[in-house]
């Protein structure tokens, strides 16, 4: 049987294989560009789609079906991109891609509702603030690949350069953790990605980030691009 590595490919650019162009040589100005096109492209493509439902062009459906193809993209090359900035010889594993299926399988349900609360004009909030939620979620989906990229702990919840909420206070002081409940040392497993929204009351305005003890790599590049999505959400 012959063995094929995992490869994440979207548009003909192939990440995290040892046949990519950028394997051993994504240095940060390559991930900061890359994230950027992507952000700006996924803003674009949501808020098409938006009009689209809005005008009666397409139905709930295909709103769900063709928003879930570009959600897909996005994050995949931002989970590389998290990935490449701790470690440019990163391989995709199996696990990788469980982690960016299970993230994808939770936004389904999300965008399920924003289709029905569209379809019926019952939405809470402006249409294009509910799609910058998805766009500054791309920062929670670039930690996830920096972690997934580093060994499984123990990791420091840091405060960022922000208000800090309770939950986030409580996170920094009830560590180290372990990144997840596979990983075999004696530490609670993170409560949450910072940036994904699952622990920070400010949800994806999250200035905290995961620090792996004596190896705070991909921090200010984190924060970096917190800044470029600020804004490329200008724009939308």
């Amino acid at each position: 049987m012959t063995f094929r590595p995992i490869t994440i490919e979207v548009e003909g650019e192939v990440f995290l294989t040892p046949v990519s162009d950028h394997f051993g040589f994504a240095d940060q100005l390559f991930i900061r560009r890359t994230f950027r096109d992507r952000a700006r492209i996924l803003a674009n493509q949501l808020t098409d789609l938006i009009h689209k439902v809005q005008r009666g062009d397409i139905g709930h459906r295909a709103f769900v079906r063709q928003s879930m193809a570009v959600l897909q993209k996005a994050y995949y090359v931002v989970f590389s991109l998290g990935a490449l900035s701790v470690d440019s010889f990163h391989v995709t594993t199996p696990k990788d891609m469980e982690v960016l299926n299970a993230e994808l399988f939770g936004e389904r349900r999300f965008l399920q509702s924003f289709a029905r609360d569209l379809s019926r004009g019952a939405l809470e909030m402006a249409p294009e603030f509910r799609a910058r939620l998805y766009l500054s979620a791309l920062r929670g989906v670039f930690e996830l690949g920096r972690l997934e990229a580093l060994p499984a702990g123990p990791y420091d919840w840091i405060l960022g350069d922000a208000d800090h909420c309770e939950p986030c206070t409580i996170a920094s002081v009830n560590g180290p953790y372990k990144r997840d409940a596979l990983s075999r040392i004696s530490f609670p497993v993170v409560p949450g990605i910072p940036g994904s929204g699952e622990v920070c009351r400010g949800l994806t305005k999250c200035g905290c980030t995961l620090r792996l003890r004596g190896f705070p790599v991909g921090e200010t590049l984190q924060l970096e691009l917190r800044d470029i999505l600020d804004s490329i959400m200008m724009e939308v």
